[in-house]
């Protein structure tokens, strides 16, 4: 091999070795794998942001379970999938709603507390700063802490089984709670 025709290939070469290709990297931007418990997350925020149901849809499992504190009747609430879905496509609806800002902060992963074993379920603690708009300077503010427990499906996707709101609602007389707002929209 000639000198000049090396020159062109040794950085190629060099790059090869040190630089792992996109493939033999699991994670995505950031570190994070392209499905994750993470992404469940994220997918979550979009489908708010962007208002889409189908979106919103996607990011469940099918057992969904959501769980929140009712502090006047002092015990916990719990429903399902069915009324979730029906809560959002309200919710989720240009004729009632303007636009939405929702973000998340906090990075925290761990392996679900409640199975032993299997660290494929994760369970991610959130706070959550949520705006929904319905007219100019009209609309609802729900801020506090979630915990969502995210598995994967039988094909690896990750989905939202559990969302539990752990919020002080004894201090949101001045806002709303998340579960007041997705029942607002019933």
């Amino acid at each position: 091999m000639s000198v000049s025709r090396w020159c062109l290939c040794a950085p190629v070469l060099v790059s090869c070795l040190i630089v792992p290709s996109c493939g033999d990297d699991p994670s995505g931007p950031g570190g994070i794998a392209p499905d994750s418990a993470w992404m469940a997350v994220e997918r979550l925020r979009t489908a708010y942001e962007e208002m889409d149901v189908d979106l919103f849809r996607d990011c469940l499992d099918g057992d969904f379970e959501y769980h929140c504190y009712d502090f006047e009747i002092s015990e916990w609430l719990h429903w399902g999938l069915w009324y979730e879905e029906l809560c959002h496509d309200s919710l989720l609806c240009v004729d009632h709603v303007d636009h939405i800002e929702l973000t998340f902060a906090g990075d925290t992963d761990l392996p679900w507390s409640g199975a032993v074993g299997d660290t494929t379920i994760r369970e991610l603690p959130r706070t959550f700063d949520l705006n929904v708009y319905t007219g100019p300077g009209m609309g609802y503010h729900a801020q506090g802490t979630v915990v969502f427990v995210c598995r994967p499906d039988s094909t690896g996707f990750y989905r939202i089984w559990q969302w539990t709101d752990q919020s002080d609602f004894k201090n949101a007389l001045e806002s709303v709670t998340w579960p007041d707002l997705k029942r607002e929209f019933l």
